[in-house]
């Protein structure tokens, strides 16, 4: 597992190794060094600073604009870096919040728009 940070002939490289390349991406949160981070921000799905990770900050998970920026650009950028599969986090940290109901719907959206990975 990488980040999506690597450069896509690192990714290349790897998937020439044979390996099964994964990308993390966070349900719940998003890093402010994260190239979509001003997307969350213009769009006003932020929530609030998140305490135990400096520099991130929560999603309105249940905003369906959050479902929408995954599926129809955050995923696509990650599949065309090459990645061949996704880690999906913090589905707890949604449970912690009691909206876990809104991560399960994202994983469904996500993968009813990218049934291969």
């Amino acid at each position: 597992m990488v980040d999506y940070a690597c450069p896509a002939d690192a990714v290349a490289e790897l998937r020439r190794q044979g390996k099964v390349v994964f990308d993390y991406l966070s349900l719940a949160k998003v890093h402010r060094k994260r190239h979509f981070a001003s997307d969350v921000q213009s769009i006003g799905i932020e929530d609030k600073p998140d305490p135990q990770f400096p520099g991130s900050v929560r999603v309105n998970a249940a905003n369906p604009k959050w479902s929408e920026l995954l599926v129809q650009v955050i995923v696509p950028q990650i599949k065309k870096l090459g990645f061949n599969e996704i880690f999906l986090d913090d589905l707890d940290a949604l449970k912690k919040r009691k909206i876990e109901k809104y991560g399960v719907a994202l994983i469904h959206d996500i993968r009813r728009a990218n049934p291969e990975l």
